[in-house]
């Protein structure tokens, strides 16, 4: 068999194995050698392996196979793990068990790009950013879903230390159209952020001084296609804060438009 498999080609072991005409003949292991056409085996040839072969279909239980005579039990095997090569060997005569459990692809990088879901664009109005951090969250499955679709809102969401986790609040994220209400997910409900039990102290002992809080800025897919949150420690602005920062972006848009002479 080794000098069988070394002298075949992969074009002539599927040829044999899958010969449209003759099915599965022990003498079909001599057309591996000699070759075959495209369209199977000729009439002569097919003749004479149906009155020279021994039939071996695949339908022959395991008793058969024990009261064959030993040289066309072995040559049964042999026809078997050839038609197991052709199958690898050629992508086209694959099934579709093979199919299903062959390894997937691993998911395509962005290359450092951000697919963002939602954001938060009053936040940054509305108080002054501390400091920012990536926080990872726990979700079912109809929530990533929605996600995807961008059926994400965080513009009223707010985050919280409890019993020794970060819990994010008032986050709608929309059910999901094409699932049944028994698997839908509650769109406001606590979801628990994925951090460090160092950061999670650090961030409680921020937290102690009066007036900071958590605000998620954007929701968003990385480039390992992991849905995160860009969570900031944040400080309440003023109305003095927000009227020179309102004329701070004014001054900013006159300078803009004198630099490109329109006014």
């Amino acid at each position: 068999m080794s000098a069988l498999a070394k002298n075949a080609t992969p074009r002539a072991l599927t040829h044999a194995v899958t010969c449209p005409s003759g099915c599965y003949y022990i003498a079909c292991i001599a057309l591996v050698t000699s070759g075959a056409s495209a369209n199977g085996c000729s009439q002569a040839q097919h003749a004479l392996l149906s009155h020279t072969a021994t039939p071996c279909s695949s339908q022959r239980s395991r008793e058969d196979l024990e009261t064959m005579p030993r040289p066309a039990a072995h040559a049964r095997r042999v026809v078997a793990l050839l038609s197991l090569a052709a199958a690898f060997l050629a992508p086209q005569t694959r099934t579709r068990h093979h199919r299903l459990h062959a390894k997937k692809p691993p998911p395509k990088k962005r290359d450092g790009r951000r697919l963002k879901i939602a954001t938060n664009r009053k936040a940054r109005f509305t108080y002054e950013i501390i400091k920012t951090m990536e926080a990872g969250i726990a979700l079912q499955g109809t929530e990533v879903k929605s996600c995807r679709d961008g059926n994400a809102n965080i513009a009223d969401g707010f985050a919280r230390i409890e019993n020794g986790e970060c819990m994010l609040i008032n986050v709608d994220i929309a059910k999901h159209k094409t699932t049944g209400d028994y698997f839908q997910h509650d769109a406001r409900r606590p979801r628990r952020l994925l951090l460090h039990k160092s950061e999670i102290r650090k961030l409680a002992g921020d937290m102690v001084d009066p007036g900071f809080t958590l605000i998620p800025l954007s929701l968003y897919f990385n480039d390992k296609n992991l849905l995160k949150v860009d969570l900031a420690l944040c400080r309440g602005k003023s109305q003095r804060d927000k009227r020179k920062d309102i004329k701070e972006r004014e001054d900013k848009r006159m300078l803009a438009r004198a630099s490109k002479g329109v006014y």
